[in-house]
């Protein structure tokens, strides 16, 4: 049975490499007890499907596979550590509603390399707005709103997209924004003292759905996993 954890991180993106990635490393932090939280899936566009994720009550299988010691190594995991999944745009509200959340702690993204970009025609009214870095700044000035400037109410961001200084590069896109949208300056202060935006770096070979292997998993487990996937054993994440 997975324990009923608090909901620390949001996580924009629901593709393969998350999911085989962050998602699973959660998981096993939650497991060993260094880690006590639960993740918020955020689809971040407006076309895909989440009915897999609710059909599997946001479980699935990681399988990864490569050489330890010379040696073929094959390791499965189901992953626990999702809790929901939604849609930005079809669930606007439920979505918004993530920032006055208290237990609330960190941001995750992998948007593609070029999520990550200021868009000069992006628009606060918009719900929500339609680049990455406009929904994290209106999600940001909801959160700092909500809490009155509360300085214990930051977050940490780990964008994961693989651009240099990716976490610098979000953190100007936010504050580009919030002088484009006129947002209070004590929002920007906020932002400059309470919320952390982490330069990463990420490595590890996913390679997605095992379309080749899909029928020998349904005889093996019995049962059909649409979100399973395979990777190589060798994760980093700086």
């Amino acid at each position: 049975m997975s324990k009923d954890r608090p909901v620390k991180i949001l996580q924009y993106g629901e593709g393969n490499f998350l999911r085989g990635f962050v998602d699973y490393m959660i998981d096993i932090a939650n497991e060993e007890e260094v880690f006590n939280g639960k993740i918020v899936i955020v689809k971040p566009i407006s076309y895909g499907s989440l009915v897999n994720f609710h059909k599997q009550e946001y479980r699935y299988r990681v399988s990864l596979r490569g050489l330890e010691n010379g040696k073929p190594k094959i390791t499965d995991r189901i992953i626990r550590s999702i809790s929901g999944a939604l849609c930005s745009y079809e669930d606007y509200e439920y979505y918004m509603s993530y920032a006055r959340l208290e237990s609330l702690r960190f941001i995750v993204s992998n948007t593609t390399e070029a999520g990550i970009v200021y868009d000069d025609t992006d628009c606060y009214e918009n719900r929500p707005p339609k680049s990455f870095p406009g929904k994290l700044t209106k999600l940001l000035y909801e959160r700092y709103t909500h809490f009155k400037g509360d300085k214990d109410k930051g977050l940490i961001i780990l964008p994961c997209e693989l651009i240099e200084n990716n976490g610098k590069v979000l953190k100007e896109c936010v504050f580009k924004l919030a002088n484009k949208w006129s947002l209070d300056m004590g929002f920007v202060e906020w932002i400059k003292e309470c919320c952390i935006f982490c330069n990463t770096l990420v490595d590890r070979i996913i390679t997605g759905y095992p379309h080749d292997e899909a029928e020998e998993f349904l005889n093996r487990t019995g049962y059909q996993d649409k979100l399973i996937v395979c990777g190589e054993l060798f994760g980093l994440w700086v």
